[in-house]
């Protein structure tokens, strides 16, 4: 049971993580005067130089939107939430039914030795 609500906690995750959309790098912003210019190749040959100063890039397709990233891990907070109080609410159902049925053995033991 546990390893059923686990895959479908990750199923859930994967497909909330897939569906947030990807703008391509042409509807972004960007201001060419900010841009620093192509690294010369006398430049590139010091490879201590690289990580020493921000070197800006172009045609990188990887860009996010942040708000819609926090709405879907709130949701997949909440839906985590709900499935473990789900779990907590049918255990607490079956735990009861155990205890009722022991009542019910003790209450016919106790009448018989009466």
């Amino acid at each position: 049971m546990r390893r059923k609500f686990w895959v479908l906690a990750t199923a859930t995750m994967i497909s909330l993580a897939s569906m947030a959309p990807r703008p391509a790098l042409a509807h972004a912003r960007v201001d060419t005067a900010q841009v620093a210019p192509a690294p010369s190749a006398s430049a590139a040959a010091v490879p201590e130089d690289r990580g020493t100063a921000f070197q800006a890039t172009s045609g990188g397709t990887e860009m996010r939107d942040g708000a819609k990233l926090m709405v879907a891990a709130y949701a997949i907070l909440w839906v985590i939430v709900a499935a473990y109080l789900g779990l907590m609410w049918s255990w607490q159902r079956k735990l009861q039914g155990r205890i009722e049925g022991l009542e019910t053995a003790l209450d016919r033991a106790a009448s018989k030795k009466a």
